[in-house]
């Protein structure tokens, strides 16, 4: 088995594709407003009542953005319409609940996307680039989402 991809539920769908694209250089494969949009509206489509069921909710509408990056890695961006989008309260956001706490991506020259991210005025989980074992160094940022993304160099070394 391997990973296929990330989705991140977003308050607001354009901001977070502008985050992935401008910074990160994710190209937009795919981005739609279910049922709105012509892959939904196709008379085969199942989409719309997909939505329905995934969310648990009659008449759900979404727009949904596909990602992927140079490097492979896929992302999916998702924002509620209908049911309207409510973000978590900030103290869920800690490592202290259950869920998914963070989204980690493989760079090189972890210290010039230290830079990068910290100049673009994300808040940052800490104020320095930290090492992991003396094998690697990471940080972490919170998206306008609260979202943790993590960015991880590891250098001549794949996996862990």
């Amino acid at each position: 088995m391997r990973f296929h991809h990330v989705c991140l539920i977003v308050s607001d769908l354009e901001r977070s594709i502008d985050m992935w694209t401008s910074l990160f250089d994710f190209k937009v494969d795919v981005n739609s407003t279910a049922p709105d949009d012509v892959i939904a509206a196709a008379p085969d489509s199942s989409f719309p009542k997909l939505m329905e069921d995934i969310w648990g909710m009659p008449g759900t509408r979404t727009k949904v953005a596909l990602l992927s990056s140079p490097g492979g890695a896929l992302l999916e961006l998702q924002e509620a319409l209908n049911p309207p989008i409510k973000q978590l309260p900030k103290e869920y956001h800690s490592y202290h609940y259950t869920g998914m706490r963070e989204v980690c991506f493989h760079v090189d020259d972890i210290d010039s996307w230290y830079e990068k991210i910290q100049q673009a005025g994300y808040r940052m989980q800490t104020p320095y680039v930290w090492s992991f074992g003396g094998k690697a160094r990471s940080f972490a940022f919170h998206d306008d989402d609260n979202h943790v993304i993590q960015l991880w160099e590891n250098p001549g070394k794949s996996g862990w």
